[in-house]
């Protein structure tokens, strides 16, 4: 398996480690429970270096980013972020990404870490003009600092204060005379920052952060913290055959830019026949965990699957996200998730669970 920069300190912190896209990453360390609340409260940091990095250059590459992702790439400005998909030409994702523009000509993207190598391929496979695309997955380190105490503590630490940031922005900074990249965006629905830098920086960064008090933080709180927030992850809400639109993720797909993207007749006309299925939330009212892959019914008739599934520590109660057929299911309709064998009564509804910040 792959290992990142900080896997050493993982170990050292007696993590608890699993397979997680081709890395050994950690699930745990205090427990799942303890760092989501640690981020909701304090703040908490999240090795997330196994995440794709792909630099772009060259002076076609904002016409080329604007065939290739659903936003509309000439309203990001420098210095600032985008939450964005690039599909296939029949509206299925091939990822959701950040796309940040660091200059005239400038931009680099975050990817899943499963997908590093299909998206490295997709996006040569339709380059034109003068583009550079470089990808330096393996020479970059990326932490996550979630939580509300997550800027004055950086503040603390950084050349250049952070709390005034807006958010979605992206600019460069400096601890003890080393550049990184702080964006404001995250994955956890607190506020916070994620971190890029030259791997031989992050050990020295991430050993300040753990020393000014920031509690280190596994993939298992990660999910949960997501999934409180409705948040979509790649193989679960969004695959290759998912239609993005019925993923709920029409509000990052601009249909009214002027200029193509790949996907983007198909969505229209999926738009235009009307969407078949929906991502809905499901607060259970019985006890009982529900997974990704349960079948849920009404009234005994099955009207779709849970996309994921978890344990909310804010609410204390089984949560899911569940994509069903959208003209069978109504926000308030009762709902049954067959899990093992037994069926967990639940409550459909809004796909965010919690008020973030």
């Amino acid at each position: 398996m792959k290992k990142t920069v900080l896997h050493p300190k993982h170990l050292g912190l007696n993590a608890k480690m699993a397979e997680f896209a081709g890395f050994d990453m950690p699930i745990q360390y205090s427990g799942i429970v303890a760092e989501h609340m640690a981020v909701r409260h304090h703040a908490g940091i999240f090795d997330v270096s196994h995440m794709g990095n792909f630099f772009l250059s060259g002076r076609d590459v904002p016409s080329f980013l604007q065939t290739m992702v659903t936003a509309d790439i000439r309203k990001l400005e420098p210095n600032k972020a985008v939450y964005t998909l690039m599909c296939y030409p029949d509206g299925g994702a091939v990822d959701d990404l950040l796309v940040y523009c660091l200059g005239i000509n400038r931009y680099m993207m975050i990817v899943n870490a499963a997908n590093i190598e299909k998206d490295l391929r997709w996006l040569k496979e339709n380059e034109k003009g003068e583009v550079q695309i470089d990808n330096l997955s393996a020479e970059y380190a990326i932490l996550a600092v979630q939580g509300p105490d997550a800027a004055r503590i950086l503040d603390t630490l950084c050349e250049t204060p952070l709390s005034n940031a807006p958010a979605f922005s992206i600019g460069k900074n400096r601890l003890q005379g080393k550049e990184f990249l702080a964006s404001r965006t995250g994955y956890t629905g607190e506020d916070g920052f994620e971190i890029t830098l030259r791997d031989e920086f992050a050990v020295e960064l991430w050993d300040a952060l753990l020393h000014a008090g920031v509690t280190p933080c596994g993939l298992g709180a990660r999910d949960t913290l997501r999934l409180e927030m409705g948040y979509t992850l790649y193989g679960h809400e969004i695959n290759g055959k998912t239609n993005v639109l019925e993923a709920g993720l029409g509000w990052i797909v601009d249909l009214n830019c002027p200029d193509p993207f790949i996907g983007k007749e198909a969505l229209i006309a999926s738009k235009q026949q009307g969407l078949k299925k929906k991502i809905i939330g499901l607060v259970c009212e019985d006890k009982g965990i529900p997974r990704a892959d349960c079948k849920v019914f009404k009234q005994g008739v099955e009207v779709g699957v849970v996309t994921s599934g978890g344990h909310s520590p804010i609410l204390n109660k089984g949560i899911a996200l569940a994509r069903v057929d959208s003209a069978a299911v109504a926000a308030g309709d009762y709902l049954d998730i067959d899990v093992r064998g037994r069926l967990l009564s639940a409550l459909s509804g809004k796909r965010k669970f919690i008020h973030g910040r």
